[in-house]
């Protein structure tokens, strides 16, 4: 966690740094956002899967090339996964359903850095409606997989395993790429936005069947404030 504060904080500083040295190009804020967190790919084809919370929080800056264009990146700390019934188990090549009474949820904690280029409308005075789209790029720092098993032993008590760590034959990538879009209003420095994360890249990993893959996506309402 202290190596995760280390590298916001960096970027923070020297986004801050770019403001104040460009200020009449370049806009510095930070953001929140709550939403519904969840994955695709056929990793969870006998599963019952669900989303999760996810969330976001982090800080952009603004790179202003007219009127109404400008780029966008900056860093944000991120929660992503999904919760999942069921036990997946191939046989034959073909996925089959065990224990539907087991469950598990899938717990991913990265640091993304967008790079999106983005539209502005004004449509009042100081009302403006924002459009952003392009790539993002995550770094996954920390994240459990939790198991809830039917066997008694347990006793109700879930099993914790690491998502990232290379001790498992099934496990998570540290690093996620996809494609980032947000729309919404801004009220002079307050802006209220809708985004969705759409995962291009698997960052599941086997060491048996190959040709599982999940991708992450994420929904959520972000409010953002800049300077």
């Amino acid at each position: 966690m202290k190596k995760i504060i280390s590298v916001i904080a960096t970027v923070f500083l020297l986004l801050l740094n770019a403001h104040a040295q460009y200020d009449d190009k370049v806009q510095f804020g930070f953001d929140m956002g709550v939403g519904a967190a969840n994955q695709w790919g056929n990793a969870y084809d006998a599963y019952g899967k669900k989303g999760i919370l996810g969330f976001r929080f982090g800080f952009f800056l603004d790179i202003n090339f007219s009127e109404h264009t400008f780029v966008e990146t900056g860093v944000s700390f991120n929660r992503k996964g999904c919760r999942i019934n069921g036990h997946q188990w191939l046989e034959d090549g073909g996925p089959i359903r065990l224990f539907d009474n087991e469950r598990a949820s899938v717990n991913l904690f990265y640091v993304e850095i967008p790079g999106l280029i983005g539209f502005k409308v004004p449509i009042e005075y100081e009302v403006s409606w924002k459009f952003l789209i392009g790539p993002y790029f995550g770094i996954g720092v920390a994240g459990e997989r939790k198991y809830w098993f039917k066997d008694p032993v347990n006793d109700g008590r879930p099993t914790l395993i690491s998502s990232f760590s290379e001790d498992y034959e099934s496990r998570f990538k540290r690093f996620d790429l996809g494609f980032q879009a947000e729309t919404g209003i801004e009220i002079r420095r307050i802006s209220l936005m809708i985004a969705y994360e759409f995962g291009m890249f698997n960052n599941y990993h086997n060491d048996v069947y190959h040709i599982l893959d999940a991708r992450n996506n994420c929904f959520m309402g972000i409010l953002g404030f800049r300077y």
